[in-house]
């Protein structure tokens, strides 16, 4: 601290510093303790109000939902939930639309006893016009075939009298015959086809080297002996378009074939048949033939046409038509009893039909599949049954004109 005197005045410094009156008021402020203000002073502060959390949205949520819940009470209309409607409009089946009954229906016990019994009556009509409309074809279909599985074990039957075992102290007693054999008057019109040849052999050729080509292909045959040769025939039918088909199948085998037209005579000869029981009607022979020829004929031209790729002829009704003639052929030919000799072509005529008509449903199903090759196939085994009929006509037509 040090002093100069200047006009009489005198200058203090401190610490390098001026000393005067500001610097003591100064000093003296500098050393008084700080205030603060207490909470009685602030303005209070308002509590900000929470929106868009979660708490704030449930709450928001469950007054619409008792909202809602009033208004349904009130006016007693049908709510349905946002998840419901999701599922009405999905279409996935998982979901099912939800049926949505009114309130007058709970409220009146009758509506609701008329509705469900209405429906049931209703179902019910339905099915049982849905079960009738198949009936028909169903009883049909069964019908042909549980003749067909008769036929099986009664092709033919021995005629003549009949005797029983020896009864107590007396001799054996005849049993007449159910229906006695009486003679039936032919009457098989000629018949005109279109075949495709596969050779001509001379009459001294036996049957098995005669057909072995063919047999040996998997190939239907039929030997038809004519004057003083005997023809190869590997199909047939009444059109010649449906036998080009065949033919043109078979070259690309290998196998040189030409299509001709044959002609068949007709069968006027009178037999002896017998036949039926006590309450069955009397064999009509006539009717088997003929029956048995229209099948066959049917049967070839659809063949055809499927082998020569031609739309189907036979229409709804032709083919009910059909099953109709093939059940009347399988129950005449159960009623007829024919000699033993006879037999084995009357069964060859027999087997030939049903095989046809087998592979003509199963052709029919491939069609129906768009299932060309498998057709075919099948058409080639209507063409053996048709042959083998046909076969087994004319060595029975055959043995009949030799009698005589």
């Amino acid at each position: 601290m040090n002093g100069d005197r200047k006009n009489s005045k005198l200058t203090v410094r401190l610490n390098g510093e001026r000393w005067t009156n500001q610097s003591a008021e100064k000093s003296r402020s500098a050393q008084q303790p700080l205030r603060w203000n207490t909470v009685a002073d602030q303005a209070p502060v308002r509590k900000q109000q929470r929106e868009g959390d979660a708490w704030t949205r449930l709450a928001q949520l469950r007054d619409k939902a008792q909202l809602e819940t009033s208004e349904m009470t009130e006016t007693g209309s049908e709510y349905v939930s946002q998840a419901d409607q999701t599922r009405e409009n999905s279409h996935t089946p998982r979901w099912r639309p939800r049926i949505v009954i009114p309130d007058w229906v709970h409220r009146q016990g009758w509506a609701k006893t008329l509705l469900t019994t209405g429906g049931a009556v209703a179902i019910g009509l339905l099915f049982g016009f849905m079960v009738l409309s198949v009936f028909h074809q169903e009883q049909l279909h069964q019908s042909y075939q549980t003749v067909l599985s008769d036929t099986v074990a009664t092709l033919t039957a021995q005629g003549g009298a009949k005797t029983t075992p020896e009864a107590e102290g007396g001799e054996a007693q005849p049993v007449p015959a159910s229906v006695q054999a009486s003679a039936t008057k032919l009457n098989i019109p000629g018949q005109d086809l279109f075949v495709a040849q596969a050779g001509a052999f001379q009459l001294e050729v036996p049957r098995e080297a005669a057909v072995a080509a063919l047999k040996d292909a998997g190939l239907p045959h039929l030997l038809y002996k004519q004057g003083d040769k005997q023809y190869l025939f590997a199909a047939g039918a009444p059109d010649r378009n449906a036998v080009l088909g065949f033919a043109s199948s078979l070259k690309q085998k290998g196998i040189d074939v030409y299509v001709k037209e044959m002609k068949m005579p007709p069968l006027t000869s009178e037999v002896t048949v017998a036949g039926g029981g006590a309450k069955d009607k009397a064999p009509d022979l006539n009717s088997f033939l003929q029956n048995g020829w229209k099948i066959a004929k049917a049967l070839s031209l659809e063949s055809g046409n499927v082998v020569s790729l031609t739309p189907s002829s036979l229409s709804k009704e032709e083919e009910a038509q059909l099953k109709e003639q093939h059940r009347r052929f399988l129950e005449e030919s159960r009623l007829l009893e024919t000699p033993e000799k006879w037999q084995p072509m009357f069964a060859g005529m027999i087997n030939g039909i049903n095989q046809g008509m087998a592979a003509h449903e199963k052709m029919v199903e491939a069609i129906a599949g768009k299932k060309q090759n498998s057709a075919e196939s099948y058409a080639w085994q209507v063409q053996a049954g048709v042959l083998q009929f046909w076969e087994s006509y004319v060595d029975w037509a055959a043995a009949v004109e030799k009698e005589e």
